[in-house]
């Protein structure tokens, strides 16, 4: 009986209070997404991607796809460039802990726009 009682409590405690044993609380975030052509929705491999303030920065696969891992929590700014493309970014992308945050773009072409 004393046995069954101490297993009910360990098992009791584990359900309770989870973030003592897997605690997210301090784990980092990722930020991820694609870098897209506007007009086609085609990923742009290659383009640049910079996380601020941190001055992170990547480049995109050949479909799109970039990722930052191991972000600490806050607010952020990702930006995303590529040549023949207007920048665009993103503001206040909140990291938060143990999250996977998705930020896509879709680049114009300077072309289109008349301007950089």
């Amino acid at each position: 009986m004393v046995r069954r009682l101490v297993v009910f409590m360990v098992l009791a405690a584990l359900v309770a209070a989870p973030g003592c044993f897997w605690n997210k609380g301090d784990s980092p975030s990722v930020i991820t997404g694609y870098v897209y052509d506007d007009a086609t929705g085609v990923g742009i491999a290659g383009a640049e991607v910079v996380l601020t303030p941190s001055g992170a920065t990547v480049k995109s696969g050949a479909d799109g796809a970039y990722r930052f891992q191991d972000v600490p929590k806050g607010k952020y700014t990702v930006r995303a460039q590529a040549p023949g493309y207007r920048r665009a970014e993103k503001r206040g992308v909140g990291a938060s802990p143990g999250k996977t945050v998705w930020a896509k773009f879709f680049l114009k072409r300077v072309e289109e726009t008349g301007g950089n």
